[in-house]
């Protein structure tokens, strides 16, 4: 089975295909022009009637665009400003890291910063297993929400280093794994409860789980295990449910009930070929979920979902920066 090179076929749908189709275009208007001027429409009387009735559809598509184009930015305004974080070439050598944010009432872009990509490089921590006293590698790690500390694991331990204090503590431990990977953790408000993904052994086979994380009692369960792949997740507003992406969908666990329902059953706007990054993101009132950023050459799109009206919409597309991380404006 031939491979074809996904920068190929990128640079075939959005520039080739679409200058194909406008050259098709064109020469299909270039036809009927031609046509008109050899029949009685371009001559004599009829002439002027032509000319005009061409004004007319023309001022008449300029219109509809412009109604179409106004009420869809009257439309976006209902959703809450977006900050963003991407990168891009520069001179086609140099990669910077661009901080912007979209003004949802103007449909607008500011960038807020830009910095060379070693500058903008995350701090460097040491990071140690308490039990050996030894300096372990840690490839991934969560901040609390006042970002004064940091979660991470070792085997299956979970540790807490607070680097204003410089402390280490062990706060807990994962049920039924031994080596715990931990990614992405959301907090309750008093920093009590934590959820994450995990990737672990349970039933003795290696799956990435869903985890409750009681924090004062130092136990991290396994909340369920139905869901295949695990991407994103974050808290709702009121901290009764954990809306994540689960097995390419939008899927929202009820604490209480603890129950599954899907939001979204396809969350992949992008069916072609898949190029985007889950990125599960909830607005303060609960209503709109930023869950899907997507990177195609020069142009990054973000979708949102509305909960009320059940429909997805993207409301970036931005060539200011290939988009890696998005959220709301506070």
């Amino acid at each position: 089975m031939m491979l074809i090179d996904f920068h190929i076929v990128a640079f075939f749908f959005q520039i080739l295909l679409p200058a194909m189709l406008i050259s098709g275009g064109i020469a299909i208007l270039t036809w009927i022009i031609i046509l008109l001027a050899r029949s009685k429409w371009f001559k004599g009387k009829y002439l002027k009637w032509t000319l005009l009735g061409i004004a007319l559809v023309i001022a008449a598509s300029v219109g509809i665009y412009h109604f179409k184009e106004s009420a869809r930015q009257k439309a976006l305004g209902r959703y809450p400003d977006i900050v963003f974080t991407g990168t891009k070439t520069v001179n086609n050598k140099e990669t910077k890291v661009v901080n912007g944010r979209w003004d949802s009432s103007s449909n607008t872009y500011e960038k807020i910063s830009e910095v060379s990509e070693e500058d903008a490089q995350d701090e460097s921590y040491k990071f140690i297993d308490t039990d050996t006293g030894e300096e372990i590698h840690v490839s991934r790690y969560c901040y609390n929400p006042d970002k004064t500390a940091i979660y991470y694991s070792n085997g299956g331990n979970i540790y807490k280093y607070i680097p204003d204090e410089d402390t280490y503590k062990k706060v807990g431990n994962a049920e039924g794994s031994n080596d715990l990977l931990l990614s992405k953790m959301v907090f309750t408000a008093d920093e009590r409860n934590a959820y994450f993904f995990g990737t672990g052994y349970h039933d003795g086979k290696i799956r990435r789980n869903l985890y409750w994380f009681n924090i004062p009692l130092g136990r991290a369960t396994v909340i369920d295990v139905t869901i295949n792949k695990f991407y994103d997740l974050a808290l709702s507003p009121d901290e009764k449910s954990i809306i994540f992406i689960g097995d390419g969908k939008i899927m929202k666990y009820d604490l209480e009930t603890k129950r599954y329902t899907a939001l979204l059953t396809e969350a992949n706007p992008d069916k072609l070929w898949g190029q985007g990054n889950y990125n599960v993101k909830v607005s303060e009132d609960g209503r709109y979920i930023m869950y899907y950023l997507r990177q195609m050459l020069k142009n990054s799109w973000v979708y949102v979902y509305d909960t009320q009206t059940g429909k997805t919409e993207k409301v970036i597309n931005t060539d200011m920066c290939r988009i890696s991380d998005a959220d709301w404006a506070k």
